[in-house]
């Protein structure tokens, strides 16, 4: 049961970790991640918007998906919209 419940309190304080947006110089447009690969995804050159506005319209809907990350690095390395995993 110990062992159980410390698994449990490792899986929850990662949980529980905020997203680092990549770096605005090496990555200069705004990203939409996902929980699942997160870094992956964030460089993926088909999930980068054209614009801030896109990105805004992308960011709002991947909000209503569990565990959606979503970073305008356009002003800096600021988490914009946060869900846990």
């Amino acid at each position: 049961m110990r062992t159980f419940t410390l698994a449990l309190l490792i899986l929850a304080s990662t949980a529980l970790a905020l997203y680092e947006c990549p770096d605005k110089e090496k990555y200069p447009t705004p990203q939409c991640c996902t929980a699942k690969g997160a870094d992956t995804i964030c460089t993926d050159p088909t999930m980068i918007p054209a614009s801030v506005g896109a990105f805004r319209i992308n960011c709002a809907a991947m909000t209503s998906v569990r565990s959606a990350f979503c970073c305008d690095i356009s002003k800096g390395r600021e988490v914009r919209n946060f869900k846990l995993v």
